[in-house]
């Protein structure tokens, strides 16, 4: 008894179609072009589901990376607006307020500053390994 085995390929401009027996030398001539055009067509039909699939996904991804960076900038601004109120409350604070809040809201600002501080060094330092690799 022969074993066969198929391979099947398509490309845009026709169909590849190899055969080949599992004895070296017997080449099969009789080819079922329906059953080719049936795998070809299935193939051809589960990549445009998947280019369909991919599309969504990317225009889904993308609109989530904007609603990030809109609601990352927001919180950026508010919590600028916060840290003014802050290091204005704490400048303006008088004898009455207590020793340790007026500590706390010095420290909330110099907290904040030198993360400022520390991003700023982060890209200096990003700039300069780039112009030296």
């Amino acid at each position: 008894m022969q074993r066969l085995m198929t391979m099947f390929s398509a490309s845009a401009r026709g169909i590849d179609v190899t055969i080949e027996s599992a004895k070296r030398g017997e080449i099969v001539t009789k080819i079922d072009t329906e059953a080719i055009l049936a795998f070809v067509d299935k193939k051809d039909e589960q990549r445009r589901r998947h280019r369909d699939t991919m599309v969504v996904f990317r225009r889904k991804a993308k609109e989530k990376q904007k609603n990030l960076r809109s609601e990352h900038r927001r919180l950026e601004e508010h919590l600028k607006q916060l840290m003014t109120r802050k290091g204005a409350a704490a400048s303006n604070c008088t004898k009455t307020h207590q020793p340790l809040t007026l500590r706390l809201h010095q420290f909330a600002v110099e907290i904040e500053a030198l993360r400022k501080e520390k991003l700023e060094l982060r890209k200096q330092l990003a700039l300069h390994t780039s112009f030296h690799k």
